[in-house]
């Protein structure tokens, strides 16, 4: 185990390719060894079956990530990029985790919580091992904990209000308690949320390599493309394929085309997805596994609420009845995906969704007497901000600047790269903001409705002094009946003051290659946590 260790040390940060044996070997005798292990395995496919590629015969597995590179694997790093929140499960592993049925066990076997909601008990699972050889501890679980509420930028120490943790205790060596000041409603999805690492991982407070308990180990790391070996020792198995490659390829259509030639065997496991119309023209070649889900996360229009001409609620309803979901789904989605109602979920199958919200249907009619009410003029056209390289977001941008046109208001549309559009974000230089996938992402939906909607969130889109007290009353509300009420009157509240037009829900697409078995999907973007399950072979 410690060899695997080293390797993943010192691979972090050196360029490498697995298809060139001559830049092989000259990275030294270990790379020497894993390009004669590929020609050996490609040899053997072509005896045993000359159309079956090699990939296949060797139990080894490449996925396309859409994003531009991941720049860390360190779980705690403030500034890496979220890109690598999609590998983690892969190297580190959590004490609980969610699902839309709930809270469920990982390295914690079982858990409790105090009468007054302020202490939480941790009873570990025994004879779980780190890569490193070494078994999980209690001690590791406080230092991995500790090292999430050290983190002000992603970590727990981010929360605002912050996450009301005294301190950590380590009882015995597979017993942890965390004390609160305060009972905590979602202090489970927050624990949940937390890797669980050894300290090995750092030399004070550097990051010297991922030592977890998951079922892989790093074999080679760049930011573009890295590959992942077995963890003969994890807890629940041994990993079935022999190897699994990570690459990343920003360009939807790339990703498509990287598929179609056998570069790699799996697309869409992240948030950047796959795009509709290449769903459909790949479901319909016959060749491939597509797997469509609904999910949670939903895109929005954001109003800037210190946007002169946004000021006036009916303008801002107005808006809301110009625009067409149904058309957005079906002409940019082809189907895949649900028009929005709220800013939760679509129905109760997500969890914490009021039931009774209905939403705004589409009605031109009456967005323009709303804007005649409002004394609306038109003038200067409103700014619509949004990410360029993001699937369908041109093509919607477009579609939203012709809906509101249809009812006279007129819209500019300014395409961004990531960080300007971030920039543009928290500075409110916009008028509209075109929101990429974004909400319930585990299942406690609060992160994503404090982000935007708590007076002292990140993005600020509503000042509203009733929602702000009834978002701090959940947040300390342990009981999850008395929780669900409050999360209800949330979510009238936001409709109340009308500060974003909820447009839809995208399905989760991920296609593959046929004679892959045994892979999950589910409403959030966690595949690669069960890949250890997955094999090749019709």
């Amino acid at each position: 185990m410690a060899g695997e260790v080293s390797r993943c040390a010192k691979g972090i940060g050196k360029e490498e390719s697995a298809v060139r044996k001559k830049r092989m070997l000259s990275k030294g005798f270990s790379y020497v060894l894993l390009v004669l292990f590929l020609l050996g395995a490609i040899m053997s496919a072509g005896c045993t079956q000359k159309n079956v590629p090699a990939r296949e015969q060797a139990q080894e597995l490449a996925i396309a990530l859409g994003e531009k590179e991941v720049t860390s694997l360190d779980p705690f790093d403030p500034h890496g990029s979220s890109s690598s929140w999609y590998i983690q499960p892969m190297l580190f592993e959590t004490l609980v985790f969610d699902t839309l049925k709930g809270t469920e066990p990982m390295l914690a076997e079982r858990w409790e919580m105090s009468p007054d909601g302020k202490k939480w008990t941790f009873y570990l699972r025994q004879g779980i091992k780190f890569h490193d050889g070494s078994f999980l501890t209690a001690e590791a679980v406080k230092f991995s904990i500790e090292k999430s509420l050290a983190n002000k930028v992603s970590g727990l120490g981010a929360r605002k209000p912050p996450v009301p943790v005294i301190r950590v205790e380590a009882a015995d060596e597979r017993t942890v308690v965390v004390h609160l000041d305060k009972p905590y409603g979602p202090f489970l999805s927050e624990i949940g949320s937390v890797r669980i690492v050894s300290p090995a991982s750092y030399q004070g407070d550097k990051f010297v390599g991922p030592v977890g308990t998951g079922p892989w180990v790093v074999a080679s790391f760049t930011p573009q493309e890295m590959a992942f070996t077995p963890f003969n020792d994890y807890w629940q198995g041994k990993p079935k394929l022999n190897k699994v490659t990570i690459k990343c390829i920003p360009d939807p259509q790339a990703r498509v085309m990287a598929l179609e030639s056998g570069e790699v065997d799996v697309i869409g496991v992240d948030m950047q997805g796959v795009e509709p119309a290449a769903a459909k023209s790949l479901t319909a070649s016959g060749k491939y596994q597509v797997i469509s889900l609904h999910q949670a996360y939903l895109v929005a229009l954001y109003f800037n609420p210190r946007a002169e001409l946004l000021k006036d609620i009916r303008v801002r309803q107005a808006i809301n009845y110009a625009l067409n979901r149904e058309e957005m789904v079906a002409k940019l989605l082809e189907g895949y995906g649900v028009p929005a109602k709220g800013p939760v979920g679509f129905d109760t199958s997500i969890p914490w969704t009021n039931p009774h919200i209905e939403g705004y249907p589409y009605d031109p009619e009456k967005a323009k007497a709303l804007l005649k009410d409002a004394g609306f003029k038109g003038g200067a056209p409103l700014k619509l901000a949004y990410e360029g390289y993001r699937a369908y977001h041109k093509a919607l941008a477009e579609l939203i600047q012709a809906q509101l046109g249809a009812v006279g208001i007129k819209v500019e549309l300014n395409s961004c790269e990531s960080g300007a559009f971030t920039q543009i974000l928290q500075a409110g230089q916009y008028d509209l903001a075109l929101i990429p996938p974004y909400g319930k992402r585990e299942e406690d939906s609060y992160p994503y409705l404090g982000m935007f909607f708590f007076s002292r969130g990140r993005y600020k889109v509503m000042e509203d002094p009733q929602f702000d007290r009834l978002f701090m009353a959940q947040l300390f509300t342990a009981d999850p009946k008395e929780r669900e009420k409050l999360y209800w009157a949330l979510q009238e509240e936001i409709m109340k003051n009308c500060p974003a037009a909820f447009l839809f829900h995208p399905d989760r697409i991920t296609v593959l290659k046929k004679d892959i078995q045994g892979w999950e999907s589910d409403y959030g973007f966690n595949s690669l946590t069960t890949l250890w399950k997955v094999s090749r072979g019709e």
